[in-house]
C-alpha cells in the first residue's frame, strides 16, 4: 500500500462509491463506473473510521497482525481506484442520497393480447403528459408482428424515450426482421421473443452507437401470463448510476412512479397486483394517481424483512406481488444474506 506522506491523512471513498453493509458482508457500489466490489464488514467499519479519524489515530488502536490486514484493505481500495487520501476531509462532503424526478410517472407496463382493445394513441398521449419516458409492452399471444411497427409510428414525435417489447415467437420473428425494426425505430430498447426454439441474444451495434438500445433476445421460456415476472437474480441487478441507486434507497425499486394497464384496460400499479384503480377506457390515468395509488411507491428495501439485511438491497429489483405479507422479501428471491448463498 502507498502510505500517506502525512499520517494525519484521512482516507475517503470517492463520492460516487457508496458502501452498503449487509448481515455477513458488504459491497461498495461504484455508481460512476457502474460496478460493484465485495468487501468484508470489517473493511466497511474501517472505511467509516478513516473517514472520521486520521490514519495514525486509527492504526494505533490495532496490533501488528491487524495493521497488516488494514494495509491490505487500503491497497485493495487504491488498486481499484475507489478512494483517496486527504488532510481536508471537510472539503469533500458526501453526495446527496435524495431522489427527485420531475415526472409524475416515469415508467409503464401495458399488457396486450388478441382480445385487447387499447386506444394506443390516447394511452401514449396520456403517458407522455404524465412525463413517462419508458414503456414495456407485453404480449403472451401470437399476434401479427406488424403491430409493433404500427405502435412505433404513433411515437414518431413523442417525448417517450424507450419501448421494450415482450412478444411470442412465430416464424415471422426472424433476426433480420426484428433488426430492421430496431434500426428503423430508435426508441426500441429491447425485443424479447419468448417461447422461442432457441436461446439467443443479439446486442446490436448500430452506426448511431445507441448504447443499450435495439437489442434482441430469444428465450425458450414460455411466458404465457403475468406470474412469470418478479424473478430476483444477480443478472437483474441494476447498477446504472446514482439516480438508480438513490431511487432504490428511498423508494420501491420496481413500483416507484410506475403505472400499468392490463389486457382489459384496468389501471393498476402492476399487472400482477390485485388492486384495480379504474379503467383507461372510462378514466384518465392522471385521475387515479392519488395517495392510495402511490402507497406502494414508498416500500423500500430498508423496510422489508430480510432485504434490510442484504448487501444487494440498493442494486436489486423488487416484487410486491408474490408474497404472503406486505413487508416480506420477494417470494421469487432465493438469496440468503445470512449464508451468502443463492438457494435455487
Amino acid at each position: 500500500m502507498e502510505k500517506p506522506n502525512n499520517n494525519n491523512n484521512y482516507y475517503l471513498l470517492f463520492a460516487s462509491c457508496i458502501p452498503v453493509k449487509g448481515a455477513q458482508r458488504s459491497i461498495i457500489v461504484d455508481n460512476e463506473r457502474e460496478n460493484m466490489f465485495f468487501i468484508t464488514n470489517e473493511m466497511y467499519e474501517l472505511i467509516a473510521e478513516l473517514k472520521q479519524s486520521p490514519y495514525q489515530s486509527v492504526i494505533d488502536d490495532y496490533d501488528h497482525d491487524s495493521k497488516t490486514i488494514i494495509d491490505g484493505y487500503l491497497k485493495f481500495l487504491q488498486d481499484n481506484e475507489l478512494g483517496f487520501w486527504t488532510t481536508e476531509p471537510e472539503r469533500f462532503p458526501d453526495i446527496s442520497l435524495e431522489w427527485e424526478h420531475p415526472s409524475l410517472i416515469t415508467n409503464a407496463i401495458i399488457d396486450n393480447n388478441v382480445a385487447s382493445i387499447h386506444n394506443w394513441e390516447d394511452i401514449f398521449a396520456q403517458l407522455e403528459g404524465l412525463g413517462c419516458r419508458d414503456i414495456q409492452i407485453r404480449c403472451y399471444d401470437d399476434l401479427d408482428i406488424t403491430w409493433i411497427s404500427n405502435l412505433m409510428q404513433l411515437l414518431e414525435t413523442s417525448r417517450i424515450k424507450s419501448v421494450e417489447f415482450i412478444i411470442k415467437y412465430n416464424s415471422a420473428c426472424t433476426k433480420k426482421y426484428l433488426k430492421a425494426l430496431t434500426e428503423e425505430y430508435f426508441r426500441i430498447k429491447t425485443i424479447t421473443v419468448h417461447s422461442s426454439p432457441v436461446n439467443e441474444v443479439f446486442i446490436m451495434r448500430t452506426t448511431q452507437n445507441r448504447c443499450g438500445m435495439g437489442n434482441i433476445m430469444y428465450v425458450t421460456q414460455r411466458i404465457d401470463n403475468n406470474t412469470h415476472c418478479g424473478q430476483i437474480s444477480e443478472k437483474y441487478f441494476s447498477m446504472s448510476g446514482i439516480r438508480s441507486f438513490t431511487e432504490a434507497k428511498n423508494f420501491n425499486s420496481c413500483l416507484n412512479r410506475k403505472i400499468s394497464i392490463n389486457f382489459d384496460g384496468s389501471i393498476m400499479n402492476c399487472p400482477s397486483l390485485s388492486q384495480i384503480y379504474g379503467n383507461v377506457k372510462t378514466q384518465s390515468l392522471a385521475s387515479v394517481i392519488n395517495d392510495n395509488f402511490k402507497q406502494v411507491w414508498f416500500v423500500n428495501k430498508d423496510q422489508i424483512s430480510i432485504c434490510q439485511d442484504c448487501e444487494f438491497r440498493y442494486v436489486c429489483t423488487d416484487c410486491r406481488a408474490f408474497l404472503e405479507n406486505a413487508f416480506d422479501k420477494p417470494k421469487k428471491c432465493s438469496y440468503n444474506p445470512y449464508s451468502l448463498t443463492w438457494e435455487n
